[in-house]
């Protein structure tokens, strides 16, 4: 049984030199949990890089550095399933920094986690990673707050 998995939101479209399999229709590549640790990808507006994925005390934990080189604030989310040998779903989920907000020009911390049963990402032979933001655009006049 194949599982399809939907795109929530615009994707992240740079890839440096990785060796991740090219993004499925749905935004996600496929690939080791090496692959996924050391994947980066920068564009002139973002760059997200020092991925980390670790379980510990029946915890999946994915962490990455987010550095927003944009004079507005970005939106960024990293989703994460992990694949059994046979293709099956063994965990998903999603990383994103504080209110899934990084401020104009700094850099902050992405964090994810979730409760699984021990061992579940030893089960994970197979990570496949997708990642959504928003782009650098300049607010428009008619979406200002306030007077």
């Amino acid at each position: 049984m194949q599982v399809s998995l939907p795109a929530s939101a615009v994707i992240l479209t740079l890839l440096s030199g990785s060796s991740f399999e090219q993004r499925d229709e749905y935004g996600f590549r496929c690939g080791s949990i090496e692959d996924v640790m050391d994947f980066s990808v920068e564009n002139n507006s973002l760059k997200l890089n020092n991925f980390m994925i670790k379980e510990d005390d029946n915890k999946i934990e994915l962490t990455f550095s987010a550095v927003n080189k944009c004079s507005h604030s970005l939106n960024v989310n990293a989703q994460l399933v992990g694949l059994s040998d046979t293709g099956k779903v063994v965990f998903g989920m999603t990383a994103s920094p504080m209110m899934g907000i990084v401020s104009k020009t700094s850099t902050d911390i992405a964090k994810g986690s979730i409760h699984v049963p021990p061992g579940t990402l030893g089960r994970a032979k197979t990570l496949c990673l997708a990642l959504q933001r928003t782009f650098c655009q300049a607010p428009k006049a008619e979406d200002a707050i306030g007077d």
